[in-house]
């Protein structure tokens, strides 16, 4: 009996510990890497903003019919180079994040971007170990992002 009610609390102690690695791989996330992440989104935000007012005034110049084949050409070029950027932010979280520790088996993390009044709003979300899926991104994104935020412009990638 003894037996059993020492295995009941070193697996007691086991599961608060795990608990609080989790804790502070969080606070490590959010110190360490939220303004590198944040400041890497906002670049990759602000190029592709400035891609877009380029296609604006390059093919508001063009023949009618050639506007279409205009803006599909240049929005690639747009799209390709925010892909680019944006893995290279995710690239950058994920080695930031490697320096936290680990994150257990079963944890599961989001960096999430979103457009908000003009502007990029970005941060970290983790979920309890082995509750993952949509409920958690939509949890993210409301702890995220202001309420009024509209889904359409929301990305939460897990890390």
């Amino acid at each position: 009996m003894r037996f059993l009610a020492g295995v009941a609390i070193i697996l007691g102690l086991a599961q608060l510990s795990g608990e609080a690695v989790a804790a502070d791989r969080l606070t490590c996330l959010k110190t360490t890497c939220q303004a590198a992440g944040s400041a890497c989104a906002s670049v990759a935000y602000d190029a592709n903003e400035s891609c877009q007012k380029a296609i604006k005034q390059t093919c508001g110049k063009v023949p009618p019919a050639q506007m279409m084949a205009c803006v599909k050409d240049a929005g690639k070029s747009c799209a390709a180079t925010r892909e680019a950027a944006e893995a290279a932010c995710h690239d950058q979280l994920a080695a930031c994040a490697a320096s936290c520790g680990p994150n257990g088996a079963d944890a599961h993390e989001y960096w999430c971007t979103g457009e908000i009044g003009g502007g990029l709003k970005s941060g970290f979300c983790a979920g309890e170990n082995g509750k993952g899926g949509i409920e958690l991104i939509k949890r993210c994104r409301a702890q995220v992002f202001p309420k009024e935020t509209s889904d359409f412009t929301q990305d939460c990638q897990p890390i």
